[in-house]
């Protein structure tokens, strides 16, 4: 658990969440992004870095990557505090004014918290076989990297997901090794295995291998892998691990909690505030009468939840 009480916790670390940190820090805020993704940005750095975005506030057009480095530049530069590969289980409150944020990996204390998670809260398997020590933000990638990331790297290639089995020419010419690992306990479908895949300097693993951890100080340093069938254990050294698997939803998450919602969404009142007290929402997560999504509503929503956060506090 840190020992550090921030003012405003803010779960999801997208454009809406990044631009909640950016305006609360502006104000003074101390803030706090947990974020299950092992990157800022969301589905905007994940699926479409090169997009044009129109319609965030005061601005024509923008790359979604250069909106994204922006606002992480601004929430830093105020002192945010970004908790990457973890996702939100629990939210409670210890005491008057006090609210408590339980992650995978651990506890935060808080003032007020906004959830900005966007219209899926996005969950990966591969966030729980992460297990390195003062990790420090570098080598693991859910998404797949660039060039320079893993160049001259032992890299171990996990994949969860049917599509997307190839493995892309650069990763194969830039990477030392590759660990090419199938993980079909996530697939829809087991993949063909036609050895299309495999390079001269890698190693495939299949059922009954699984990975039961990454490891590491500070950084990637070994794959722990287990035969399901035989027990056997295998240590693989390497530099970095790229995971590719299928967003999961995790809105139940918000129910589970107590927190009212519209079918997957959070519903809020007119100050952004959840049902839960002290605990707001913006963004495509939250729901009241009226409501349109776009993200320049979502800008809105954010400077609202901001201003009553604050109040609280």
């Amino acid at each position: 658990m840190t020992s550090t009480v921030f003012d405003i916790t803010i779960i999801g670390g997208g454009p809406v969440g990044l631009f909640t940190a950016a305006i609360a820090g502006e104000m003074g805020a101390a803030c706090n992004i947990i974020e299950s993704r092992f990157h800022l940005g969301g589905i905007m750095m994940a699926a479409y870095p090169d997009k044009d975005v129109y319609n965030f506030p005061g601005i024509t057009s923008i790359k979604g990557r250069d909106l994204i480095n922006d606002l992480i530049s601004k929430a830093q530069s105020d002192g945010l505090v970004a908790h990457l590969g973890e996702y939100v289980h629990d939210i409670s409150m210890r005491s008057k004014g006090v609210v408590v944020i339980k992650s995978n990996k651990s506890e935060y204390v808080s003032s007020t918290a906004i959830i900005a998670t966007g219209l899926i809260a996005h969950y990966s398997p591969f966030v729980d076989m992460i297990k390195i020590k003062d990790w420090n933000g570098t080598g693991i990638y859910d998404d797949w990297p660039q060039v320079a990331m893993i160049k001259g790297k032992k890299v171990a290639v996990i994949l969860g997901q049917t599509t997307n089995l190839d493995i892309p020419p650069h990763i194969r010419q830039a990477a030392e090794r590759v660990y090419l690992i199938y993980d079909e306990r996530w697939m829809k479908s087991a993949p063909a295995k036609t050895g299309d895949n495999v390079m001269t300097d890698s190693e495939l693993y299949q059922p009954p291998w699984i990975v039961r951890e990454i490891g590491g100080n500070e950084i990637p340093e070994n794959a722990i892998l287990e035969n399901d069938d035989t027990g056997e254990r295998r240590l693989l050294p390497l530099d970095a691990a790229v995971g590719i698997y299928e967003s999961q939803a995790r809105q139940t998450v918000y129910s589970n909690l107590g927190i009212e919602m519209v079918s997957q969404r959070v519903r809020v009142d007119q100050r952004m505030q959840t049902s839960l007290k002290r605990v707001f929402a913006a963004g495509d997560i939250a729901w009241y009468p009226g409501k349109v999504m776009l993200l320049s509503a979502g800008i809105y929503e954010a400077r609202i939840a901001v201003k009553n956060a604050l109040k609280l506090i």
